[in-house]
Order: structure tokens, then sequence, then C-alpha cells
């Protein structure tokens, strides 16, 4: 069988399985890796832009997000495992924040060697606002599933990533 005879019968076969024709015609378009590495290519792209539109970086974000989803003050050391950033490497993260005045670092009184953070009224602003506008971003970008599907795709990729971090 000739590499265009090859094509057209993947494509057709594709098609007649249900499955949507790649990009170019290409098989290897058509592989679950493939998908699942363009699809989060695509979702990374607006994500940052999201986070580069607001001067904030992945880091950032998520110690923004752990400490309003926490709704309280949190020790240095426990955010930095909350969010699975080298304690080592959180400092400069932290600066930035308070410097932005997103984020407030205390000595907890309780014990002068640790440091306790918490959010500024600005920081629970960005909190909601990146709340929303990441709501925002998946709805668009999974507005082609039904709710239905959404929620089987939430399921499948929590037992894909449930899976992987067992590997290691």
């Amino acid at each position: 069988m000739s590499v265009g005879k090859y094509d057209l019968s993947v494509a057709q076969n594709r098609e007649a399985d249900g499955e949507a024709s790649s990009r170019t015609g290409l098989a290897f378009e058509g592989s679950t890796g493939f998908l699942l590495s363009r699809t989060g290519s695509l979702a990374r792209r607006s994500w940052t832009r999201m986070l580069a539109e607001r001067d904030l970086t992945p880091h950032h974000y998520g110690m923004l997000m752990a400490l309003g989803e926490l709704g309280r003050p949190c020790g240095q050391q426990r955010l930095s495992d909350l969010i699975g950033i080298d304690s080592r490497n959180i400092v400069p993260i932290i600066d930035v924040l308070v410097d932005r005045g997103l984020l407030i670092r205390e000595v907890d009184p309780t014990d002068r060697r640790r440091r306790v953070l918490a959010l500024t009224d600005s920081g629970h602003d960005v909190v909601r606002d990146l709340t929303e506008t990441g709501a925002e971003i998946e709805a668009r970008f999974l507005q082609a599933l039904t709710s239905a599907d959404q929620k089987q795709l939430h399921r499948i990729l929590v037992a894909l990533l449930s899976s992987a971090g067992q590997e290691g």
C-alpha cells in the first residue's frame, strides 16, 4: 500500500471510528500521547498568557491560590510543602509578592524562628480575579464538551495523574 493510500485509509478509519481528523492527516497526530501533549500545550499557553498579563508566574499563582483556599495565615515551610517548591527557593517568590503588597510576612508569635504568610486585601482581590479568569479560560477551553464529558475528562485526568505520580 502506498503512503498516500495508507494516510487516506488511516483518516477514513478514524472518521469511521468517530475520531476527528488530524490537523495534517498524519497518523501520529491521532495518538493519545500526542493529543494529550498538544492539548496540554494549548491550555498552558492560555494560563501563561493570563498570568503574564498580571505579571505573575506559576509559582506566584500557586502561592496566592493556596493561601486563598486555606483562608488563614500559613507558615512559610508549610506553604512551600503545599505548592511543591523547595523551601530554599521560596524566599525570592515570597519577596516579590510582599513587595507588590499581595502578601504579609510576619514572625510567628508562638515561634520566633518561623515566618507566617497571609494575603493582604489586595492579595484577596488578585485571588478572586485569578479564580474568575481561570474559570473563564477553562470554560472556553472545554466548551466543545458536554457537561458530562467535562466531568468524565476530569475523572480520567485525575486517574492518569495519580497513576503517573505512583510511578515516580
